[in-house]
């Protein structure tokens, strides 16, 4: 058997994101409960998800585990999370709104959410949208909305961290969003045959670890957590490669052992 992971993820709106200070953003991360969340992941989720706390998922390059949201047994810290809204002037808490498509996985997820931020002070408005209608919604400025509950998966596993973190063509076409910094690192070693570590381009994971706690100590999403699907293969199946597209291995490369 083989495991593939895909975060799933609570995206902030970029517009929220310019005029409001972090704390309000961390406080989420900081106030949920992983072990309440993850059982969204629907049934057997002990072996099919994982409390997240960052970019980079268990099977691509550079991943090293890391989480800016970290509490005890991953079990939240409302406190903590209070104390955050209080210091950004937000004492009597925090109302968002929460777009979600409406089907059964992410109506029970939005339910978990709901009740879960309510002990640190943060009440969600539930919008729940069809999912055809779901991008159309959060792309168009008439409609409102705080926070959206969305997924994202590599479209290839191991090196895609460079699509992940550095855009496509080292453009701003990045998930994450354009990082001032992220771009200064990744131009510095670029430009550098050994950066000042001893790095060298050909060996890039200590790269990426590094640019993972950059962006996911300032994310456009708040993760939540990685889900593993599980490939049923056999000893003689030879250049299995993971295919998101299939969803399984890449039928155009395996083959069989005599």
């Amino acid at each position: 058997m083989r495991r593939t992971s895909s975060p799933l993820t609570l995206s902030r709106s970029e517009e929220r994101r310019r005029n409001s200070p972090a704390r309000p953003a961390r406080a989420p991360g900081v106030g949920l409960r992983g072990e309440q969340v993850a059982p969204g992941a629907g049934a057997g989720w002990k072996n099919r998800a994982l409390p997240l706390g960052q970019i980079i998922t268990s099977t691509l390059l550079g991943h090293e585990p890391f989480d800016p949201y970290a509490t005890t047994d991953s079990k939240g810290d409302p406190e903590k999370a209070k104390a955050l809204l209080k210091e950004a002037g937000l004492a009597d808490g925090l109302t968002l709104d929460l777009v979600y498509r409406a089907n059964n996985q992410f109506s029970t997820l939005a339910v978990i959410l709901k009740e879960d931020l309510a002990r640190s002070g943060i009440r969600l408005n539930l919008i729940p949208v069809p999912p055809p209608q779901f991008m159309p919604y959060l792309q168009s400025p008439e409609n409102r909305w705080d926070l959206a509950l969305g997924q994202t998966s590599p479209d290839w596993q191991g090196p895609a961290t460079r699509m992940l973190l550095g855009g496509w063509l080292n453009s701003d076409a990045s998930p994450c969003g354009p990082r001032q910094r992220l771009r200064h690192l990744l131009q510095q070693r670029q430009a550098e045959p050994v950066s000042e570590a001893g790095l060298r381009l050909d060996n890039p994971g200590p790269i990426w670890q590094e640019a993972d706690r950059l962006v996911s100590a300032d994310l456009p999403w708040i993760p939540l957590f990685e889900k593993r699907r599980i490939a049923v293969t056999s000893e003689r199946v030879t250049n299995w490669t993971w295919s998101s597209l299939a969803t399984q291995a890449d039928i155009t490369n395996i083959a069989l052992k005599p």
